[in-house]
């Protein structure tokens, strides 16, 4: 079963902006594709916004997202399924490692 996470993470993006005071619906966070780098993002959400954001922001986000994306024991799940399988993740490989034995799927 497919996670998408954009879906998950477009509005704790939103909120988390909302909370440095910058004023996103959901449908604008998601258009920004929170898995880009942190330098990159940030420089897009100040140029689409034209505010400065704090320095944390970025890294209040991706914290929120993980938390909400870890799915515990699914390596259990895994070992157990008689057929072929895999999970992908475009996470950075420092996040999915990160989450050993607690998979994170995104």
């Amino acid at each position: 079963m497919p996670v998408y996470s954009e879906v998950i993470a477009s509005p704790i993006f939103a909120e988390c902006l909302r909370e440095a005071g910058i004023l996103p619906t959901v449908e604008q966070a998601m258009a920004f594709d929170v898995g880009r780098s942190a330098t990159t993002l940030g420089a897009a959400v100040e140029q689409e916004f034209r505010r400065l954001l704090p320095g944390s922001v970025i890294e209040h986000v991706r914290a929120r997202i993980v938390t909400c994306l870890v799915v515990k024991g699914v390596d259990r799940i895994l070992a157990v399924l008689p057929l072929p399988r895999c999970i992908a993740s475009s996470s950075q490989t420092s996040n999915a490692a990160s989450n050993q034995p607690a998979m994170l799927i995104a």
